[in-house]
């Protein structure tokens, strides 16, 4: 059988000088910025696969961009207000929501013939 695993789309390290770039242009806008914001600024098509680029970027930047469900876009985390920084308890509410859902899937899996026939073969 066929070992499946999540592609990944964009592997970004914190030094990589396109983060830095992101941070900079965001402390110069000292406002949020849309993605296709940003990826005009970049020269980069506004395409769903340059968008998780911007998005791969910013969770490269070592919280210093913010974003978050809700928010209007990435902002640089220094420059958001106690307000906008709320929008930050989205991502602790999506965690919690990802990993309820794990441990549920894992408990169905875990009771099925295929768990059953993994442990007999381990």
């Amino acid at each position: 059988m066929k070992t499946l695993k999540q592609k990944e789309l964009f592997t970004i390290a914190p030094a990589d000088p396109n983060v830095e770039w992101l941070v900079e242009s965001l402390r110069a806008a000292q406002e949020w910025r849309s993605a296709d914001d940003i990826l005009e600024a970049a020269g980069k098509p506004q395409t769903d696969y340059w968008r998780r680029w911007v998005r791969a970027l910013a969770e490269a930047s070592e919280g210093r961009v913010m974003s978050a469900p809700g928010s209007p876009g990435y902002k640089l985390t220094e420059q958001c207000t106690p307000e906008e920084m709320r929008l930050a308890e989205a991502i602790r509410h999506q965690c919690s929501k990802m990993e309820a859902r794990y441990v549920a899937i894992m408990r169905v899996w875990h009771r099925s013939p295929q768990a059953s026939n993994a442990e007999a073969k381990a």
